[in-house]
């Protein structure tokens, strides 16, 4: 998958940078070839410069912390992406599949440079003489990365049917159960014999939501009404409830047969209804999910078919490419 440029802004920076050159993650010979895509060669320099631009707005202190497999981790990742990106060029510039116009690299590129100063600190000087980058070359790492995301949003759009297909065959995936518990908030073996015996109350007949008033160590911060937790789907959970909830043989109106030991002590689940999440309320999710398939198949076909020549040697192989 691609590393764009965009990915390597999140960091923060405090009063602790100084406007000298940017001492280098790992220093490469500047014209020695690393790597070549379809006979396109990636020099040191084209590396040296996307792990020089990780590092934007990271504090001198937290970028002190990474370990040599930290920085074998980002220097495998920032090929991966140099290695990606040239390949999905070759193949937009082949089939004239997108553009960028120059009004429209023009306003990302004060966007994001603006974004670059604000997480820095530095003046538009100081920035670019610290991190050794010339604005031509970051408005064609911008240029580059605009080019790639059109064209993997245009050849991932995503009609009705597909998005209908798609939540018929992952309705499991989004369904929902509704779920109260009861919480002993005590990871020790006593907490669990005491969440056993509930279990035991409940199994001969004792009312759900009375135990949960007796017993249940977290009311306040829950807020809910007799452990009632509403619908859940399996990404609001920890594994733990997640494995349990949903596993097959948890009918409705089931108590699990056993606490479950979390970080937070011991839960007693009971599941009270489940339904189907209509394909309205996840439209944005089924989306994201189809066009982001879609745009690594593409990726992949792209790589496959194309000629990738490796040279300098990794210490964490690129994934993709194995």
């Amino acid at each position: 998958m691609i590393l764009s440029t965009f990915t390597y802004l999140g960091y923060y920076l405090g009063s602790e940078n100084s406007t000298n050159k940017i001492n280098s993650l790992r220093e490469y010979k500047q014209n020695e070839v690393l790597a070549s895509v379809n006979n396109k060669n990636i020099l040191g320099k084209d590396l040296q410069k996307i792990l020089d631009i990780y590092t934007i707005g990271m504090p001198i202190t937290e970028r002190n912390k990474l370990t040599k497999n930290d920085i074998d981790i980002i220097e495998s990742d920032s090929l991966n992406s140099i290695i990606s990106t040239k390949a999905l060029l070759d193949v937009i510039y082949k089939n004239n599949a997108t553009r960028v116009k120059d009004d429209e690299l023009k306003e990302h590129y004060s966007k994001m440079l603006k974004n670059m100063l604000d997480a820095t600190n530095l003046t538009e000087e100081s920035f670019f003489k610290y991190y050794n980058i010339s604005s031509e070359d970051l408005k064609t790492l911008f240029k580059e990365d605009l080019l790639v995301a059109k064209y993997l949003d245009k050849i991932s759009t995503v009609s009705d049917q597909e998005l209908k297909n798609y939540y018929e065959k992952n309705k499991d995936k989004y369904k929902e159960i509704k779920v109260s518990k009861i919480l002993i908030k005590d990871t020790t073996d006593d907490g669990k014999k005491k969440a056993t015996d509930i279990i035991k109350e409940l199994n001969n007949g004792k009312k759900f939501e009375e135990l949960y008033d007796k017993y249940d160590n977290a009311k306040t911060e829950t807020n809910s009404n007799g452990g009632d937790l509403g619908y859940q789907t399996k990404d609001d959970l920890q594994e733990e409830l997640r494995n349990a909830l949903f596993s097959k043989d948890l009918k409705v109106g089931d108590v699990y047969s056993k606490p479950i030991k979390t970080e937070f002590g011991y839960f007693i689940i009971k599941k009270t209804d489940e339904r189907d999440s209509s394909i309205e309320d996840i439209k944005d999710t089924l989306t994201s999910e189809i066009k982001y398939n879609k745009q690594n198949k593409e990726i992949s076909t792209v790589l496959k078919n194309s000629k990738i020549d490796i040279k300098i040697k990794l210490n964490v192989p690129i994934k993709e490419l194995k």
